[in-house]
C-alpha cells in the first residue's frame, strides 16, 4: 500500500463578497499555495459586521499528486492533518478537479476557484465530479490533533490507473456542495463558522497530505505441496510476489 504526498503546489483559493452569490460564484480566488497551515482552508461562512452589513467568505483546498507509478489501484484515501478547529463547518466533499493545468505542471492559479470537474460554477455541485462521498466526514468527526482518512470511489481509482496525475478539490459540504446560505452566526462569533483547517506539503513532519494507495499483490495463488500459497515467502529465493508460474503453470 504505497504512500503517496501531494506536491508542493498545493494550496487554498478564497473569495469573499458582500452577497452570498458574489462569493461562491466567483471565477477566480485569492491564492494561499505557501503556508505549511491554513485555518480557513475549506470554508463557506457569513460573517457580521460591526455595522451590521454580512461578508461571505468561501475557500476551497486544492490537491494535486503524482501516481505515475501506480496502474493497478484497487483502492484509495486521501489522508489530511487537521488543524486548528473546525468550527461550525458543514462537512467536506472531495471533488474531481482540472486545476494546476490538469497536473502539477502549473502552479495554483487564481482562476483555478471554480475549477471543478462538470461543474458551470453556480449550481449546486451534486452533477459535478466527486472523488469521495457526500459529505465524506461531519464536522463533529474532524480530528484537530492527527490525520482525517476520506475514503475516495471508484472515479478516483479510474483517474489513478489511467493517468500520471490525481488533482482534487476539498470543498464544504453544506454551504458550497449543496449551495445552501449559510446562517449568519451574529457578530464577534462568526469568524470560525463554517470552516476547516488543514496542513498542507510546507509542514514540516508527519502532518503533510497523503494518499494511500491499496495494489493487489501478484503472484501464485495456489497450494504448493500442502502448504497455503499466503504462508509462501519464497520458491527457490524468489518471493512468491515476483512468482507469475511455476513450471508453466499460473
Amino acid at each position: 500500500m504505497p504512500f503517496i504526498y501531494a506536491d508542493s503546489t498545493d494550496g487554498v483559493i478564497s473569495a469573499s463578497g458582500s452577497t452570498y452569490t458574489a462569493a461562491r460564484h466567483a471565477t477566480t480566488g485569492s491564492v494561499s499555495a505557501s503556508s505549511s497551515s491554513n485555518l480557513y482552508a475549506v470554508r463557506a461562512a457569513s460573517i457580521s459586521g460591526r455595522g451590521g452589513g454580512l461578508t461571505y467568505r468561501f475557500a476551497r483546498s486544492f490537491f494535486a499528486f503524482n501516481v505515475s507509478s501506480v496502474t493497478n489501484c484497487s483502492a484509495v484515501s486521501l489522508n489530511l492533518g487537521g488543524y486548528s478547529s473546525a468550527g461550525a463547518g458543514g462537512g467536506i466533499v472531495v471533488m474531481r478537479s482540472d486545476a494546476f493545468g490538469h497536473d502539477s505542471t502549473d502552479d495554483l492559479d487564481s482562476d483555478n476557484y471554480d475549477a471543478i470537474v462538470n461543474w458551470n460554477g453556480t449550481d449546486a455541485m451534486t452533477g459535478a465530479d466527486a472523488y469521495s462521498s457526500a459529505p465524506a466526514i461531519n464536522p463533529a468527526s474532524w480530528s484537530t490533533s492527527s490525520y482525517n482518512t476520506i475514503p475516495l470511489g471508484s472515479t478516483a481509482e479510474n483517474v489513478i490507473n489511467n493517468n500520471d496525475y490525481i488533482v482534487m478539490c476539498v470543498v464544504d459540504y453544506t454551504y458550497d456542495y449543496l449551495k445552501a446560505d449559510p446562517v449568519d452566526p451574529g457578530f464577534g462569533s462568526g469568524a470560525l463558522a463554517n470552516n476547516v483547517g488543514l496542513h498542507f506539503m510546507e509542514q514540516a513532519g508527519n502532518k503533510r497530505p497523503y494518499l494511500d494507495i491499496t495494489v493487489p499483490v501478484s503472484g501464485f495463488g495456489h497450494n504448493v505441496n500442502g502448504v497455503l500459497a499466503a504462508n509462501i515467502g519464497k520458491v527457490n529465493t524468489v518471493a512468491s510476489a515476483s512468482i507469475g508460474k511455476i513450471n508453466t503453470v499460473d
